[in-house]
């Protein structure tokens, strides 16, 4: 009886650690470029992400994925949609605002775009 405690004790303190590091490998987060995801969109697909670059507004030649809510975030290597958060930036005067998003990278079929979970202003 005592050895079968010890088991199941030890079954419980493996499933444990193995969940933890489970959760552990499906948050965190990989610094990339705007170019990064749109060149490799499988491999950022689905995938946390977190980028700097500045408040575009709604400046790109593309519609919106999701929202006419929807905020452009911009790179020295390109441009991508950010929804589910925006900045409070005003969008004719703060263009050009320093700001690092985390979010998840999605992808509609036609369109990638950044789920915002994080925003840090500067």
């Amino acid at each position: 009886m005592k050895g079968e405690i010890v088991l199941v004790i030890a079954v419980i303190i493996v499933i444990s650690v193995l969940s933890f590091a489970l959760i552990s490998i499906s948050t965190t987060q990989e610094k990339v470029t705007i170019s990064e995801i749109r060149n490799n969109p499988y491999k950022f697909t689905g995938n946390k992400v977190a980028i700097k670059g500045v408040y575009k507004g709604w400046n790109i030649n593309e519609s919106p994925p999701m929202t006419r809510n929807d905020w452009v975030l911009g790179d020295t290597t390109g441009r991508i949609y950010v929804t589910g958060k925006f900045p409070g930036f005003s969008p004719p005067d703060d263009i050009g605002r320093t700001i690092n998003v985390t979010g998840f990278v999605r992808n509609t079929g036609e369109q990638l775009y950044i789920e915002a979970l994080e925003l840090y202003k500067k």
